[in-house]
């Protein structure tokens, strides 16, 4: 199904994608992203598009706002 490919450099939320991190694998495609802070993750293309999965936890935790100095629940 092409709706699920993803490409490198694609944007959700706060998640950039890097690679496919399991290509052999048909369903629940998850993807190798990169966070706003830094931090890697393998994130599901569904959750990513249905914003399930909108940052790596850095937001709650305060970070974002720390070195942005603006409100966590910015729009994107």
């Amino acid at each position: 199904m092409q709706y699920d490919r993803l490409k490198p450099g694609d944007k959700f939320h706060d998640w950039t994608v890097i690679r496919n991190a399991h290509p052999d694998h048909k369903v629940n495609k998850g993807y190798l992203c990169r966070c706003v802070c830094g931090t890697e993750k393998v994130v599901s293309a569904r959750l990513m598009r249905s914003g399930g999965s909108k940052s790596c936890g850095c937001r709650r935790k305060g970070w974002y706002e720390r070195k942005y100095g603006k409100s966590a629940e910015r729009k994107i």
